[in-house]
């Protein structure tokens, strides 16, 4: 990968034209937008960055684009003037040929393009303007996501509207949600990082090394740490009862009332010393054979990004703000959302914790299927999640069970039925000798014959027909070697 000055100047260049075309419409923009916390916060950065410029815009979400979705918005719609956000880029050609008389297509994403860009610029019905680093050598895996676009798009008129160097900490919690802080000790790295600095020097965010354990202030410490999936923290993570015996059996707790009380924020750094080692003794046990201390508390303590001047308790930690946001995508209500974003948090707070909290409950339950549900195929590892696992919390339940799979190269996490097809999500385990995970799928695909997909090189998904998830896995085995 070649992070020249000539790549980020040219992708800077690209950037400022985008600003341009959305600066000069004045007729309706449409962001059509993924439901995950990044596409949410891309599209939350756009939709703010409009009605600050006084630019009247629909936003809808899609968990996907195929044919009948694009073909039912052009229809209904009749638009101009289209953002995508979040996807798009691996569309090109179906988005060409739908939306024909459209005047402008901007497509903010980082997942991997099509190929033939120039191509399709030159030959696009529209002005095409792609805003993906990955054209100008950047890893949109890891150094760059969605949400960390759109704010270099907003990040054009700075000068001119100073609220928006507060839409950094959108963009930075859109990157944790991707699972984007693969730095030292879970650092954002790249381009993630230069927007890092700015919310930093603006005192938008807080940096610091502490334990990466969620609801530091919004939650008792038991029910924090049995809420804990990354890592999966043996005879507490699902059970309240095992987190409170366990916080009362290293001293950090005289009773029950004291417990309710008690939140990861109030422990000094002696407790939170104290906290860490029983931890790391409590999974080197069960997993010690095959992880190093080092590596254990790697998982356990890094770099967190904390939220300065915000009262409201959840909202607080960037990455738990961003799992807040892939509860509301996961269930259905990405524009609630997304609404907290754009407009008064304090309308819609109660509303996404209470979503949060239906998807905490359903996250819990299908994780402990699938844990009682892996099989291994070779180097392969399965979880067929049928009759048991929707197709929403397919993705969620693959991320989180990757990190706690300590032997093999490749999950494959399939969801129940939906319309004679599946889900599936494929992620590289956590010693994986699998370089890209969506070369992998993409071959697999091609070889079956049907389904389509697109990802990232440590994570992808696909639909495929419900008949041939045997003949994938076949495939696999023979092209993952």
């Amino acid at each position: 990968m070649n992070n020249s000055l000539r790549d980020f100047l040219s992708f800077v260049d690209t950037v400022k034209k985008a600003a341009h075309q959305i600066n000069s419409s004045d007729d309706i923009i449409y962001i059509l937008s993924h439901i995950d916390a990044d596409g949410i916060t891309c599209a939350g950065i756009i939709a703010k960055l409009l009605y600050l410029l006084d630019k009247p815009f629909i936003l809808k979400f899609t968990n996907t684009i195929n044919i009948n979705f694009l073909t039912s918005f052009y229809e209904r719609a009749d638009p101009r003037n289209i953002i995508f956000c979040d996807l798009g880029s691996g569309h090109l050609n179906m988005i060409s040929e739908t939306l024909k008389k459209a005047e402008s297509v901007i497509i903010l994403d980082h997942h991997v393009p099509v190929e033939n860009l120039d191509t399709f610029e030159k030959n696009s019905p529209f002005r095409l303007i792609h805003v993906n680093p990955r054209i100008y050598g950047y890893n949109g895996g890891y150094e760059v996501s969605s949400s960390s676009v759109s704010y270099f798009i907003a990040h054009v008129f700075s000068r001119k509207i100073g609220e928006i160097v507060d839409l950094t900490k959108y963009a930075i919690i859109g990157a944790l949600g991707d699972s984007q802080d693969v730095g030292d000790k879970k650092s954002l790295i790249g381009l993630n990082a230069l927007i890092v600095n700015e919310a930093k020097k603006n005192g938008v965010i807080e940096e610091k090394i502490d334990l990466l354990i969620l609801g530091r202030k919004s939650k008792p410490l038991y029910q924090a740490l049995a809420e804990t999936y990354s890592p999966i923290l043996p005879g507490i993570t699902g059970s309240l009862e095992g987190a409170l015996k366990f916080i009362a059996n290293i001293g950090l707790s005289t009773g029950r009332l004291d417990m309710e009380n008690i939140t990861l924020e109030d422990l000094n750094e002696n407790q939170k010393a104290l906290l860490l080692e029983k931890l790391v003794e409590r999974i080197s046990i069960a997993f010690g054979d095959k992880m190093s201390i080092e590596e254990i508390k790697n998982m356990l303590i890094g770099y967190t990004y904390l939220i300065k001047n915000e009262e409201k308790p959840m909202l607080m930690d960037a990455r738990e703000f961003s799992t807040l946001l892939n509860a509301c995508g996961k269930l259905g209500q990405p524009s609630i959302g997304a609404a907290m974003l754009i407009g008064d948090k304090n309308m819609f707070y109660d509303k996404v914790v209470t979503l949060y909290k239906r998807y905490r409950y359903s996250i819990s339950e299908a994780v402990k299927r699938a844990r009682e549900n892996i099989r291994s195929f070779g180097k392969i590892k399965v979880i067929d999640g049928d009759n048991w696992l929707e197709e929403n919390l397919t993705s969620t339940v693959a991320s989180i069970m990757s990190q706690n799979i300590l032997d093999g190269d490749i999950l494959v996490v399939f969801s129940k039925e939906i319309n004679g097809a599946v889900k599936v999500s494929l992620r590289k385990l956590r010693n994986s000798k699998v370089k890209n995970i969506l070369n992998l799928m993409k071959q697999a695909l091609l070889k079956l014959g049907r389904g389509e997909g697109g990802g990232h090189e440590e994570a992808a998904g696909a639909y495929i027909p419900l008949e041939a998830k045997e003949k994938f896995i076949s495939i696999l085995r023979d092209i993952a070697v």
